[in-house]
C-alpha cells in the first residue's frame, strides 16, 4: 500500500501503523507529501518506509509540512532502519521541505538511519 497526501490535504492520523517492507518493489516513503500537507495525529502513530533510505515520511523541497494534534508519531526510516534516510523528510542526495510541529503534539520520536546525518530534515 502506497500513501500518498494530496498538496493543500489536511489527514488525520488515529493511532495507524504504517509497517514497511525491504523490497526493491516497493521503493517510497510509508507517507508521501506531494505538496504543502497538514498531519493531525491522535493516539500512537508509526510509521515507517517501504524500501532502504526511503524516510517514514517523505515531504518535497519547496513544500511545507505541519503536524499537530495530541498524539504521538514514531517515524522510521525504513522497515530495517534505514541507511542514510532521515525519518521525516528526505532519502539521500536529497532536498526536504520546510517541517513544523505545533499544537500540543506529545511526541515524535525519530532516530536517524545507520549512516544518516538528522533524523528529521534531509538526508546526507
Amino acid at each position: 500500500m502506497k500513501i500518498s497526501i494530496a498538496a493543500g490535504a489536511t489527514v488525520i492520523l488515529d493511532s495507524v501503523d504504517i509497517t514497511g517492507t525491504n523490497d526493491g518493489n516497493y521503493s517510497w516513503a510509508g507517507i508521501n507529501c506531494v505538496g504543502d500537507a497538514t498531519i493531525i495525529l491522535s493516539g500512537d502513530n508509526n510509521v515507517k518506509g517501504f524500501y532502504y533510505d526511503y524516510p517514514g515520511v517523505h515531504i518535497a523541497s519547496g513544500y511545507t509540512l505541519t503536524i499537530k494534534g495530541d498524539g504521538s508519531l514514531t517515524p522510521q526510516a525504513t522497515a530495517t532502519g534505514g541507511q542514510f534516510g532521515a525519518d521525516i523528510g528526505s532519502g539521500p542526495n536529497a532536498s526536504c521541505g520546510t517541517i513544523t510541529i505545533t499544537d500540543g503534539v506529545t511526541s515524535v520520536t525519530a532516530t536517524n538511519g545507520e549512516n544518516a546525518s538528522h533524523s528529521i530534515g534531509a538526508g546526507p
